[in-house]
């Protein structure tokens, strides 16, 4: 008897498990892999270490598959997700489980991720596909007559740059932090019923963002232009940079004597972001290399600045 039941659990109660923290895991997502398995006929349990599924050895091994490349996309790509640009969206973006990016180097989901041994900020070199799309963008927004143009431009008269080497910030907490503030944004939007004005519908706006009408689609593919997220260029010098690994742009760090008071200044044209990233006091220096930084920036709501703007207005953001 004990042989005949073995037998058979194994041809129809096959187990597996899927270890993550199911706090972690949206309702909603719950609910869809719920109707999963009642379709391909099997039991599915929710516990404290992670789901469990149950039936057909074959059949079990394609949920796992299907839950394995759920998870590792962006919520966005998931194929329960509603309509892009919607509110349903925003609602749906708001109960999903905060995700690293797909391309980072230790695993996809946030469930993995903590478990890492390493939690410190890595720089990771990219691969070629990436540094070639990042060169391909600085070429394609550089705008070499407005090299020298305004005062902290001053002394500068290159024509272009090149991109020697590129390494992306890879920083569990910070981003993780980040997401968490994006979170907030994607549940007040749902509460007010509306995306974020994207920037070329904005009264005043020249345009949409550069950087984002010219980079590769794929290096866009998991940004959520509902809360106008953006990725930007930001020129430092580089002794500021190790402070921005680890805690990421600081507005309280910022000069208030800038243009438009303290904050975190990027631009779409890398032509602006290269003039600061040399130390004016000292000269610039064109030989030795810089560092510019391409940010990936929540804007939220937004509005366009002009002459008449003496300061910078206080509005609710993230």
């Amino acid at each position: 008897w004990q042989l005949l039941k073995s037998e058979l659990e194994i041809q129809f109660l096959y187990k597996d498990y899927f270890k993550y923290d199911t706090d972690d895991i949206s309702p909603k997502f719950i609910r869809h892999l719920e109707k999963e398995a009642q379709r391909s006929q099997l039991i599915l349990k929710k516990e404290s270490s992670g789901l469990v599924v149950m039936g057909k050895p074959h059949d079990v091994f394609e949920m796992m598959n299907f839950v394995h490349k759920s998870l590792s996309k962006p919520s966005l790509e998931l194929s329960c997700a509603p309509t892009r640009g919607t509110v349903d969206f925003l609602k749906f973006a708001a109960e999903c489980p905060i995700s690293l990016p797909t391309y980072w180097r230790f695993g996809k989901f946030h469930g993995v991720d903590s478990q890492s041994k390493s939690t410190e900020p890595v720089l990771k070199t990219v691969g070629r596909r990436t540094k070639s799309a990042i060169e391909k963008l600085v070429n394609d927004t550089w705008s070499s007559h407005l090299v020298g143009n305004g005062r902290d431009a001053r002394g500068l008269s290159h024509s272009n740059i090149r991109v020697t080497d590129v390494k992306r910030v890879e920083n569990h907490f910070l981003f993780n932090a980040y997401s968490a503030r994006r979170r907030q944004m994607f549940e007040r939007k749902s509460a007010e019923e509306r995306v974020c004005t994207p920037v070329e519908q904005l009264r005043g706006s020249k345009g949409g963002v550069l950087t984002t009408e010219k980079i590769e689609g794929f290096m866009k593919r998991e940004l959520y232009h509902e809360v106008n997220e953006h990725y930007m260029f930001h020129g430092t010098k580089q002794e500021a940079v190790p402070a921005i690994i680890n805690t990421g742009l600081d507005p309280r760090v910022a000069s208030s004597v800038c243009m438009w008071g303290s904050g975190v200044y990027a631009a779409e044209n890398p032509t602006k972001s290269d003039q600061y990233t040399d130390d004016r006091q000292c000269g610039f220096n064109r030989s030795d290399k810089k560092i510019l930084i391409l940010a990936r920036l929540l804007l939220g709501d937004i509005f366009v600045c002009d002459d008449s703007h003496s300061s910078l207005h206080c509005k609710y953001s993230v």
